[in-house]
């Protein structure tokens, strides 16, 4: 079976295994929200100060464990007080702390930043060239590259909390997932065209052309490197003929119909829903993990910093949940663990 039945969109779970590479765009100097950006520009504001860096920030939440809990805010790990509509974003940015990869990545693209505007004035204009890494597996370079950018954009991370920093930041940030989500499927799609569709009224040659001649010139490339035999299961050609006499309602309805019978996803019943898996119950198991880390004790992360879980077992699960929310947030191999996970008290 080939490797493309994985390939999807995000939200329709893309799995398409991609190597860790280093990307080149153009960089210019502010973070916007235009309607329809090119996918290579980015825009950013940089931000000149002190920032944790990925050496400084394992280090450094090493040093404030000797602390314990009260050496830390309570926004790293009570997130009640997260507002429903920055829930999602709460989310990818609390894990995205808890990677040292991640970290290292935007850091480094703080850097470049700083290095390319040394000798500019407030106000200038810049074209910069950039490197990210691929942190993730299965997302595109423009899903990775957008979301480093957008956490590299200010000094808040990775040393501040969600809800320690400041409204603005926040506003800027609860958008990044969802336009590093466009970004890949727009990237995705162009690679990958849904559905692809000539008609002789509009080509007149058309009726002159053998099947094998139409799929050669159709084909996209991602699957030119692919053999008759693994394309085939994937590829759905042949002869169609629409009759326009019916509703497109109705036309759609059949098509779905016989689409659905030759599917290879087509009759798979969706994926039963177990257990907590919100975002506030990611939100908490991530406080389970960070006060298992800071406390000495179960009774210390019960007493100082108000853990609900009542046991050493509930908690413990709270913590294996953190580190399987870890991985999935950001498709990350099972090797890899959270900054803050601990073997438990």
């Amino acid at each position: 079976m080939p490797k493309m039945h994985h390939f999807g969109q995000i939200d329709g779970q893309m799995k398409k295994p991609s190597p860790v590479r280093e990307s080149t765009k153009s960089a210019q100097p502010r973070l916007t929200t235009e309607k329809e950006p090119s996918p290579t520009k980015f825009y950013l504001s940089v931000t000149k100060g002190a920032t944790e860096s990925a050496f400084t920030w394992p280090k450094n939440e090493r040093e404030r464990r000797k602390k314990g809990v009260d050496g830390v805010s309570r926004n790293n790990y009570i997130f009640d007080r997260v507002p429903p509509d920055e829930l999602a974003a709460c989310v990818h940015y609390e894990y995205a702390r808890e990677s040292a990869r991640i970290v290292e990545a935007v850091t480094s693209l703080r850097q470049q930043f700083l290095e390319s505007t040394r000798k500019a004035s407030t106000g200038d204009s810049i074209n910069a060239s950039f490197r990210t890494i691929k942190f993730t597996r299965n997302q595109t370079w423009a899903y990775d590259s957008w979301f480093l950018l957008g956490l590299a954009d200010g000094t808040g991370f990775p040393a501040l909390a969600w809800m320690d920093l400041e409204v603005e930041d926040r506003r800027k940030l609860t958008g990044l997932r969802t336009r590093a989500v466009e970004m890949h499927n727009r990237e995705f799609v162009k690679e990958h065209p849904v559905f692809m569709a000539q008609i002789t009224q509009e080509t007149p040659e058309l009726p002159g052309i053998t099947l094998a001649t139409w799929e050669a010139e159709t084909m996209p490339k991602a699957y030119l490197k692919l053999s008759a035999d693994d394309r085939r299961p994937w590829l759905l050609s042949g002869f169609l003929m629409v009759n326009l006499l019916h509703s497109p309602e109705e036309i759609v309805r059949t098509f779905t119909k016989w689409l659905t019978e030759r599917h290879p996803r087509g009759n798979k019943p969706k994926p039963e829903k177990r257990g907590r898996n919100s975002y506030r119950d990611r939100l908490r198991a991530l406080g389970a993990l960070r006060l298992r880390f800071y406390c000495r004790t179960l009774h210390d992360a019960q007493t100082k910093g108000g853990l609900r879980y009542s046991d050493r077992r509930a908690c413990n699960r709270a913590c294996a949940l953190a580190s399987d929310y870890y991985r999935a947030v950001f498709d990350l191999p099972k090797t890899e663990f959270p900054l803050h996970f601990t073997n438990g008290w």
